[in-house]
């Protein structure tokens, strides 16, 4: 259940100790600098808004893993009633099936129909608002039965 911020954390944990010992190492003249091969070499794009914007066509897990991939920053998004909205935390869920986008309630939960599944929302945070849970949210919102995310 790691996002990329919490992977991130880990792997500085793990990796700091091995940096000052290579440093070391090769200050000590103990290791060599070796060059990579750079017709191996492969460069990952930018991210971009728009492929930080969730298409809800997509399947659950798929939207799950975007969620998790791009938190904190910069953040999974969509819209709702024309403003954007952070996903923050996200977890499959069995329920009755919803078209993708559509926003339910289900056993007090905030949950999105995608292309294949159901997302529990369990985290967001709606454009100029701090994050609240989907619950509270849900609340607050007043959904209208046919509201969707877009």
């Amino acid at each position: 259940d790691d996002t990329a911020g919490s992977l991130g954390g880990r792997m500085a944990v793990v990796g700091a100790p091995l940096l000052v010992e290579s440093i070391q190492a090769y200050a000590a003249d103990e290791r060599a600098p070796v060059e990579q091969d750079h017709g191996r070499a492969t460069y990952a794009p930018k991210i971009t808004t728009d492929d930080a914007r969730i298409t809800w066509a997509s399947s659950a897990s798929e939207i799950r893993n975007k969620v998790r991939g791009l938190h904190p920053a910069p953040g999974a998004w969509t819209t709702l009633r024309g403003k954007r909205v952070k996903l923050l935390s996200v977890e499959p869920w069995t329920g009755p099936e919803a078209t993708a986008g559509e926003l339910a309630e289900h056993a007090g939960m905030l949950v999105a129909g995608t292309g294949r599944g159901l997302l529990r929302i369990a985290e967001l945070q709606l454009e100029g608002k701090r994050a609240t849970t989907g619950e509270e949210a849900r609340r607050g919102l007043r959904l209208a039965s046919d509201e969707r995310f877009e």
